[in-house]
């Protein structure tokens, strides 16, 4: 090291292979008495970490007297999004090596001094396809919407004899003046060679102290000129929305070299999103224990699945959008956690709305962004957006290859027109067209997914239409189970029961079948007596005959429900001794359920709110396994907490755990959709009324208008929301 760091020239190691000579140590024996040569990887595996400690050493010596680390970088370049090199003349395959080094770049200069470089994929993203007629955005525009202090461009000329010439300048963001150029030549096939080429290029152009830097890319990714191309084929197909494409393509890079981890760390979202060949679970253990050779945003979003909650969880991803402010894969996670967990947590809309548009102003053609924001948008009301949105998923729909895109599209529709009103004739029948002749895994979805996107006007329609049509069993048991929550959430509660009397709703694990669940939920709720609640309690004999502990447990607090709504205390106190006494898994969380509800009985409201308060905000990281065998648990706890405490004063937190209809939650825990929506204009009335207290007209009124979109086969609730509602305009 200290002749590494000799002052006199002549003093340092001539060149890399005396350097690697004399890290070599004697090499031990083999089993025949023979020396062994070191690996050529081991040789470069000793020569890095050297340089590893010479860098530190550099650093010490760029460190001020107050610890904090001079930038050894011209201060504009410290933040560099690059853009895909230009071939001159047009090239079909020099476009895509323009692309490729885009990708690659973007990974060799992230993280040397004080450089940071936006992903290269998103700024692909940002950049037309060939053939494209919209305008490209400039350099500066870019650099802008990535929040760097420069961008790089350049161009890319065929040299003859299987050659190519790199020729890049970099500017500064701001004003577009030139900082720095950097130029090199190489194999066309030889991305490794050209990308530390160009790198080394630029970096004697902007570093201003110290010694200078040897990056090399096959370090940080893989030596495998196999592998690079595969994975780089990889980020390309992704970025595109190929996701079986990408996934093979990753998955080819890391079977040329299964040490490159990153390319299986790219391969997880595609995996996740669309259920592509799942990656085992002992693989993906490899992966996490290897996370240390990510780069740090990678690695750093990775350890978010193992946070330990949600409030854990909800910190980590904030800590990288901070940090890392033009990573889009962090913007994306962040997004999508808010999507499905924010609103149980007490996130608002807006803020996954701001998450969601700051993925897209990263990568404006990464197609889960676009039909992640048209829900939140369409649950927003914003007729306007919602239109853009549409169009844009329209278009992906057009393209191909994006399985979800061409299924959901029929929902979509329907869910767009039904913003401004009921739906037309001729849109009941194209959403029922679709519907009635899907065969595929999206069943579930389809007969639900009307209601649970807040339209349960248009799900009473559709699935009335999909019924009278005669559908197939399968196809109708779903839009029997759609039809039933609509009738409940628009307030017409014995409807709901009547259907859901008949017949089967539905796999228990998807859909709560049993009408007693809806008589109990209606019961307390005060929109049906408790006597005539109680007199669908023998429709359970087959539940409580259930192997699964849960299920008796699951009657029981059927039972305390019911027994609250009535008022009859002995009784509330024989269920919580059943539920107790079933030795379920959330046993604990029962009797805490029904302890509170004895509270509120014995006329200490006050306290059973904040019982029910802890108990949902403590355990709202196992919503979705509670959710599976008490659906209605949830729901009806959030709306009696929010009841008590804003009685009490308490109203921040009553806020706070209302919404959860909002929250677009993962596959194992979507039935508390149903259940939730179902009694959701209760919890709009107490938002509303909690909003207007505060003097926020514009939320209040937004919640009064949610009650009577919603609820509007019975008076109930909608009287008090017409009459506020003509309150807040008179007082406009």
């Amino acid at each position: 090291v200290m002749r590494c760091l000799a002052k006199d020239p002549d003093d340092r190691f001539p060149d890399m292979g005396e350097l690697a000579t004399a890290l070599a140590p004697a090499a031990p024996p083999d089993a025949g008495g023979r020396a062994r040569p070191w690996p050529r990887a081991a040789v470069a595996a000793a020569m890095l970490a050297t340089l590893g400690i010479v860098a530190y050493g550099a650093f010490r010596v760029l460190t001020t007297s107050d610890g904090t680390a001079a930038s050894p970088v011209t201060p504009a370049a410290a933040s560099i999004s690059i853009l895909p090199l230009v071939p001159v003349p047009e090239d079909t395959s020099l476009r895509r090596l323009g692309r490729q080094l885009a990708v690659t770049l973007s990974t060799n200069l992230d993280g040397i001094g004080s450089i940071r470089t936006t992903e290269g994929l998103a700024v692909i993203a940002s950049s037309p396809p060939a053939g494209d007629s919209a305008p490209a955005p400039s350099g500066s525009d870019i650099a802008r919407r990535f929040s760097t202090t420069s961008y790089l461009q350049g161009t890319l000329l065929a040299a003859g004899n299987g050659r190519v010439r790199v020729d890049a300048a970099l500017h500064e963001a701001a004003t577009g003046d030139e900082i720095a150029r950097a130029s090199a030549s190489g194999p066309v096939d030889d991305i490794f060679a050209l990308t530390d080429s160009v790198t080394l290029s630029l970096l004697r152009a902007v570093w201003r102290r110290g010694p200078l830097p040897a990056p090399s890319l096959a370090a940080l990714t893989t030596p495998s000129v196999a592998a690079l191309r595969a994975y780089l084929d990889g980020e390309l197909l992704l970025s595109a929305g190929r996701f079986d494409g990408a996934v093979a393509a990753f998955d080819s890079a890391f079977r040329a070299d299964t040490t490159f981890w990153f390319a299986l760390w790219r391969s997880l979202y595609p995996r996740t999103y669309e259920g592509v060949a799942r990656l085992d679970s002992a693989l993906f253990q490899k992966l996490f224990e290897n996370r240390a050779r990510l780069p740090e945003p990678d690695r750093l979003l990775l350890e978010t699945r193992f946070a330990g909650s949600k409030a854990n969880e909800l910190a980590a991803h904030r800590d990288i959008v901070r940090r890392f402010p033009g990573y889009r894969p962090g913007w994306w996670a962040y997004a999508n956690w808010l999507v499905h967990n924010g609103s149980v947590v007490g996130e608002p809309l807006a803020e996954t709305r701001r998450a969601l548009e700051r993925t897209l102003e990263l990568d404006p053609d990464f197609f889960p962004a676009w039909e992640h924001l048209f829900w939140i948008v369409v649950m927003q009301r914003d007729e306007a957006r919602a239109s853009d949105v549409l169009a844009r998923l329209e278009d992906f729909g057009r393209q191909g290859g994006r399985r979800l895109a061409g299924e959901l599209l029929p929902t979509y529709r329907a869910l767009y027109a039904g913003i401004s009103g009921p739906l037309q004739p001729a849109e009941i029948a194209a959403a029922a067209d679709a519907f009635g002749a899907y065969r595929g895994p999206l069943a579930p979805f389809f007969g639900l997914a009307l209601l649970m996107y807040g339209d349960p006007d248009a799900q009473h329609d559709v699935s009335g239409e999909v019924l009278a049509r005669g559908a197939p069993p399968g196809t109708a048991r779903w839009h029997r189970a759609g039809l039933a929550f609509a009738f409940a959430t628009r307030g017409d509660w014995r409807g709901a029961l009547k259907i859901a009397s008949a017949d089967p709703l539905g796999p228990y694990e998807l859909v709560p079948p049993t009408a007693y669940g809806f008589a109990a939920a209606a019961a307390w709720l005060g929109e049906l007596p408790a006597d005539e609640a109680a007199a669908f309690r023998p429709r359970t004999a087959w539940l409580e005959a259930q192997t699964n502990a849960e299920d008796g447990a699951e009657v029981a607090l059927l039972d305390g429900l019911v027994a609250y709504a009535g008022g009859d205390g002995a009784a509330l106190a024989a269920a919580r001794e059943r539920a107790t006494g079933a030795a379920a898994a959330h046993s604990d969380l029962l009797d805490g359920t029904l302890a509170a509800y004895q509270l509120a009985l014995d006329g200490d409201s006050a306290a059973a709110g904040r019982a029910l308060a802890d108990l949902e905000e403590t355990g709202v990281d196992d919503l979705a396994w509670r959710g599976g065998r008490h659906p209605w648990l949830t729901p009806i706890n959030r709306i009696a907490a929010a009841r008590w405490l804003s009685a009490a004063g308490d109203t921040a937190r009553a806020l706070r755990l209302l919404g959860w209809e909002e929250t677009f939650l993962p596959q194992r825990a979507r039935f508390l959709w149903p259940a939730g929506i179902a009694v959701s204009p209760h919890a709009s009335l107490i938002r509303a009324r909690l909003h207007a207290g505060r003097g926020d007209a514009a939320r209040a009124t937004f919640h009064y208008e949610t009650v009577l979109d919603r609820y509007d086969r019975a008076q109930g609730l909608a009287i008090e929301a017409e009459e506020e509602l003509e309150r807040l305009g008179e007082g406009e």
